[in-house]
This record gives C-alpha cells, sequence and structure tokens, in this order.
C-alpha cells in the first residue's frame, strides 16, 4: 500500500520552488575582528532588532550598491 501525501496547493509549490531558486545558504567562518565590527556596526544602527544575520545581509548589500572609486 502507498503512503497518503496530501495535495499541495499550486500556489504552495511554486512559492516553495521560487523560494529554492533564489536563496542559499551559506557557511562562514569570521575572525573575532570580523565579528567586533559587525556587532560595532550593529551597535550604531540605533535599533535593537538587528541581528548579526541581518546586519550581514545588510553590509553586502551596501558594498555591492558602492561605486568603485
Amino acid at each position: 500500500m502507498s503512503e497518503f501525501k496530501p495535495s499541495r496547493d499550486s500556489a504552495d509549490a511554486k512559492a516553495e520552488e521560487t523560494y529554492k531558486r533564489t536563496q542559499m545558504a551559506t557557511g562562514v567562518h569570521w575572525t573575532k575582528a570580523d565579528l567586533n565590527a559587525i556587532d560595532a556596526w550593529i551597535a550604531r544602527q540605533n535599533d535593537p532588532t538587528i541581528t548579526r544575520k541581518i546586519a550581514i545581509r545588510r553590509l553586502v548589500e551596501l558594498g555591492l550598491k558602492a561605486k568603485a572609486k
């Protein structure tokens, strides 16, 4: 007998496929100096909701948008 699997809504399936195509997890080993610099940047933002994860994303976005000198 086959295992019962509930059918999925097509919108849910499409959303999951979009997520899989647009998201990627990576592992990074940070030095203590890098973590201290990230934490210092967080402290300067005056926003208690910013985590390291959010900070790193924002810093990468800022770096990618910066014009080369």
